[in-house]
């Protein structure tokens, strides 16, 4: 652990394969990283009975391991196949509905029937998406390939804290503390909304503020505290980072 001076600072990255927290705790406190996966394989299965080979016709997907594509999601084609001869080549959209979706392209060898699709970005759930997946369509058709997410939601807290030995935790001899994630940001516009609450299997605390960027805090008697908080962006993205407080 490395000690600094300043305010608490957490970070919770949802970031190109993983999600990360960061926490910088001040007057001493320990500098803590911590990562879990946002990626992996990606299972998809769609039929496309509706796919005539015409500009603007869509797939439907039938099976999925990844909960942003859900069943009946429509995968749009938006230019013809056999341009080139032999080939479909096209720029493709998924869409989830509700605003959630997933921008890309598609290359499909007609002859073998095998082929790529690469997605870049995309909207609501689907932003900072990003897929290789090999196509099979051999026999229905199927993706198989890998995702993951690029940061969206970004959480900073700030508060009063002295350095502990404990990960993710810091401590004060104030029993009144507030805390600011004013300065959370968002890769989408729009503003952010906030939740605080405290952790299950923990000593509640009185709360003020507990759904703004600010929320004051009293700690009603000597121990361990535990919070969580979740940042929204106007898309529905969330992060979601716990903060730790031993009150001596």
């Amino acid at each position: 652990m490395t000690k600094v001076p300043g305010s608490l600072l957490l970070r919770y990255v949802r970031a190109a394969g993983f999600v990360a927290l960061t926490l910088s705790l001040t007057d001493g406190a320990a500098s803590v990283w911590a990562a879990s996966p946002r990626k992996g394989d990606l299972h998809v299965t769609k039929e496309c009975s509706q796919n005539k080979g015409a500009a603007g016709d869509f797939c439907t997907i039938t099976s999925s391991n990844l909960e942003e594509i859900k069943v009946g999601s429509k995968v749009y084609y938006d230019q013809a196949r056999g341009i080139p001869t032999g080939v479909l080549d096209s720029n493709v959209v998924l869409d989830a509905g509700m605003g959630n979706r997933a921008v890309g392209r598609c290359t499909l060898d007609l002859g073998t029937r095998l082929g790529l699709c690469m997605f870049s970005d995309g909207t609501g759930e689907f932003a900072g998406f990003h897929a290789r997946v090999n196509v099979d369509c051999t026999s229905g058709c199927i993706w198989n390939g890998s995702y993951s997410f690029t940061e969206v939601v970004t959480v900073t807290v700030t508060g009063p804290g002295a350095a502990t030995s404990i990960a993710n935790m810091f401590q004060t001899v104030s029993s009144l503390i507030a805390l600011d994630e004013s300065r959370s940001t968002s890769l989408n516009e729009g503003a952010l909304t906030y939740s605080w609450t405290v952790s299950p299997g923990f000593p509640s605390a009185a709360m003020t503020g507990g759904n703004t960027a600010t929320p004051s805090l009293q700690l009603l008697s000597q121990g361990i505290y535990q919070f969580n908080v979740t940042v929204t962006d106007t898309t529905g993205a969330t992060s979601t980072a716990t903060v730790t407080v031993l009150y001596i």
